[in-house]
């Protein structure tokens, strides 16, 4: 853990927050999966911290990408009959997980990092709601 590049020495003692962890959860989250999510631009340890408790370190049960966003209801739907689109709404959800990740796309809106340029970019393409959903998993 000491190799790891970047540093998690403390920048100075601040007041502890309600809904933060009482040790350092970036430092146990890095033990556990053997990489250091925190560094994703949007994630912070609270969301790395709900992503693995709901869903678990091994995603083998996922085929593939679009098996897990379909699963979180992230994903739109699509009503067809006749070939015609009926609608393509998507479904409403309850999860933790899927929470965490709008929350985590609504974060990008002010980043100066690649995920915050696409973010802003699709919000202006296809409008607010929309986007949170095309910028998550």
């Amino acid at each position: 853990m000491d190799n790891h590049p970047r540093r998690w020495a403390a920048v100075g003692v601040a007041k502890r927050r309600k809904n933060q962890f009482h040790m350092d959860m970036g430092k146990e989250l890095y033990r556990v999966l053997g990489t250091d999510l925190t560094l994703v631009p949007g994630l912070n340890a609270l969301t790395a911290h709900t992503l693995v408790s709901e869903i678990g370190t091994d995603l083998a049960r996922f085929p593939n990408v679009a098996a897990f966003s379909s699963w979180l209801a992230l994903c739109p739907g699509s009503k067809k009959s006749g070939g015609k689109v009926l609608s393509s709404r998507t479904r409403k959800s309850n999860s933790r997980v899927s929470n965490a990740l709008r929350l985590a796309a609504q974060t990008l809106h002010r980043s100066h990092s690649y995920l915050g340029a696409y973010y802003r970019r699709m919000r202006a393409r296809l409008g607010a709601p929309t986007s949170d959903h095309r910028c998550g998993p």
